[in-house]
């Protein structure tokens, strides 16, 4: 006689980022069959281990669904599900996130807190340091569970961005129009690259010009 496999049950249980990176307990509640075709409603707290990622399943034997003849139980397997956290984004063990700073710390530098997932960090930004530049935090990433094993824990990638204020007094625009007056006899390399591309179509442009106007004499 053809006996029926035990069924395995599946749940999905979504954690918060610091969750997966830390490890925690979350409750579980889901029906199952008994044996003789009982159906009954249980509750039991699992450990999410430190490490896990979207995808990854965590098996609690002998809490499935029995077969119609009253074989053993199958296996209960929490799916887990990482949320999307409102500051940092994660790929594998390594984070990235961005730190907003002013125009003075961009061009003076500055040693800023930042945060990260086991707390604040301190991070040095050096003079002349330009938006969208990337900084990196050794070891401040997540480790990564695979088939039971912690990997070391990733980097922390943190890009700068200019936080620039959305309205000025009238003394503050004085004040920065005069600066921008002082700063711009100084030269910096990218802006030495954008005057040579300018130069280049301007100089392209005026022998054409001249070439033209040759042959039409």
């Amino acid at each position: 006689k053809h006996r029926a496999s035990p069924q395995d049950l599946r749940y999905t249980v979504t954690i918060s980022l610091m969750e997966a990176a830390l490890g925690c307990q979350k409750e579980v509640n889901f029906k199952r069959k008994l044996p003789g075709g009982e159906q009954v409603e249980e509750k039991l707290r699992v450990r999410v281990p430190a490490g896990v990622d979207t995808g990854q399943k965590l098996k609690v034997r002998g809490k499935g669904r029995s077969g119609r003849d009253g074989d053993r139980q199958g296996d209960l397997y929490v799916v887990v599900n990482v949320a999307d956290h409102g500051y940092f984004k994660r790929s594998g063990s390594d984070l990235f996130c961005d730190l907003p700073i002013s125009y003075a710390q961009s061009v003076l530098g500055a040693e800023l807190s930042v945060a990260t997932l086991e707390g604040p960090a301190i991070i040095r930004i050096p003079p002349g340091t330009q938006p969208g530049a990337v900084l990196t935090l050794r070891g401040k990433g997540v480790t990564v569970l695979k088939q039971g094993q912690r990997s070391a824990p990733g980097d922390l990638y943190v890009k700068v961005l200019l936080d620039l204020p959305a309205q000025l007094s009238p003394q503050q625009r004085e004040e920065l129009l005069k600066l921008d007056q002082h700063l711009s006899g100084s030269t910096s390399a990218l802006r030495k690259r954008y005057m040579e591309a300018l130069d280049e179509y301007e100089r392209l442009t005026t022998e054409n010009a001249n070439s033209t106007t040759e042959k039409a004499s």
